[in-house]
């Protein structure tokens, strides 16, 4: 747990990456369907002993689904040690670090969605296609 909560002062990028996360896999799905080249390319880049033989749709939500895990992680954890363990409060520590990063990302995703519809409504409006 001390070494995780070392690394939680990063975690915030988490919210720009699932922020874009929608958008990212949109605008790749439209590469797709546009340029067979783009769709042929990784097709073969997933045949590739990296990839592990995965989608690239597969390997974008990865960051996506980590926060969640570390949830059920450290609340098992945390419910699996002795309150007298020396881990026992850097456990409880980084549970509330990543719950509390876990409320940011999804009001943070939120406001995106919100100010996406905002934009699509000021277009209509405006007449300018989204």
């Amino acid at each position: 747990a001390d070494l995780f909560l070392q690394w939680t002062p990063y975690f915030p990028l988490y919210t720009v990456y699932c922020r874009g996360y929608d958008t990212a896999t949109a605008c790749l799905q439209n590469c797709r369907e546009k340029d067979q080249r783009f769709d042929i390319f990784l097709e073969e880049c997933q045949q590739l002993p990296e990839s592990r033989n995965l989608p690239i749709n597969a390997l974008l939500i990865t960051p996506v689904q980590r926060i969640p895990r570390y949830i059920l992680l450290f609340r098992d954890l945390i419910e699996s040690t002795w309150k007298e363990h020396a881990d026992y409060e850097n456990l409880r520590e980084s549970y509330e670090k990543i719950q509390l990063i876990t409320k940011k990302v999804n009001s943070s995703i939120t406001f995106a969605e919100s100010l996406s519809k905002v934009v699509s409504i000021q277009h209509q409006l405006s007449g300018v296609p989204d």
